[in-house]
C-alpha cells in the first residue's frame, strides 16, 4: 500500500518517541487515537516493518 511520505513519517518518529505502537485491527476506523494521520496507515507500516523484522506483533 502507499503511505503518503508525511504520514510514514509521523508514525516512524512515534515508534522512535515511544518505543511502542497499539493499532486497533479497525480498517474503518477514521483516524489512529495517538497519531495524527489513518489507523489503516498505522496498521500497514507496522505490518511492512514487521515483515522486515523490526517490529513484533503481540496480540
Amino acid at each position: 500500500m502507499l503511505i503518503p511520505k508525511a504520514d510514514r513519517k509521523k508514525i516512524h518518529e512515534f515508534l522512535f518517541r515511544e518505543g511502542v505502537c497499539v493499532a486497533k485491527k479497525d480498517f474503518n476506523l477514521p483516524k489512529h487515537p495517538d497519531i495524527d494521520t489513518k489507523n489503516l496507515y498505522v496498521i500497514k507500516a507496522c505490518q511492512s516493518l514487521t515483515s522486515r523484522g523490526y517490529l513484533k506483533t503481540q496480540f
